[in-house]
């Protein structure tokens, strides 16, 4: 039986290592050990380069040995024209950090993958599961 694929934005591994919001970095590290490994794992180039960007050299390091086994989906034409046509209908309404949102979005959806998973961070911590079909 083919195991379901779920996309991980940026949030999701930057988690695991952050110790700032420790229940949030504890609930993050029992999902890779525990749920993870039942479903086909997907991240975008987006993803990996943003974790790349990470200054501290040892925290780099850790997320990208953290995301390495999982498959890449890469932003294409389809996926940039899709996005930006939605922002510039709703616009108005939209922060500027949700451009990243719509990419990750779009991205999942073209390429079928069956979840979304996001995190927050405000005054309470959350992780979120988008079922996307």
């Amino acid at each position: 039986m083919k195991k379901e694929s779920i996309y991980l934005d940026t949030s999701v591994p930057s988690a695991y290592f952050d110790s700032r919001a420790k229940e949030r970095q504890e609930a993050t590290i029992r999902f890779w050990k525990e749920i993870l490994p039942n479903y086909t794992i997907y991240i975008s180039d987006l993803t990996e380069e943003e974790l790349k960007s990470t200054k501290d050299e040892k925290c780099k390091n850790d997320l990208m040995n953290l995301i390495r086994t999982f498959k890449m989906l890469r932003i294409n034409s389809e996926v940039e024209e899709l996005a930006m046509e939605y922002i510039s209908v709703i616009r108005w309404s939209m922060p500027v950090a949700a451009v990243y949102f719509a990419l990750y979005g779009f991205l999942a959806g073209i390429n079928e993958t069956k979840h979304l998973m996001y995190a927050t961070v405000g005054t309470r911590s959350e992780e979120h599961t988008s079922e996307l079909h």
